[in-house]
């Protein structure tokens, strides 16, 4: 049920953003911006959840693929 639920956000996620940048009233310069700034937010967000993950994993069983991770993310 999570996957279906997940599965479905996602859908209306590239749905909506799809439709807003093609049929919304957007100014091509606030349109460039989006199309670097949204792919980057979503990278740093994605990087600071791995380092979140890498950082508990360090701390809860000490191997040290879970530090070589985190900071390996932290670099990006």
């Amino acid at each position: 049920m999570r996957r279906i639920i997940m599965a479905l956000a996602f859908a209306l996620l590239l749905i909506s953003a799809w439709l807003g940048l093609t049929l919304g009233q957007v100014d091509p310069p606030v349109k460039n911006l989006i199309y670097f700034h949204v792919p980057s937010s979503i990278c740093a967000l994605l990087c600071f959840v791995v380092v979140l993950v890498g950082g508990i994993g360090y701390l809860t069983g000490k191997k040290l693929f879970w530090d070589h991770l985190a900071a390996a993310s932290a670099e990006v």
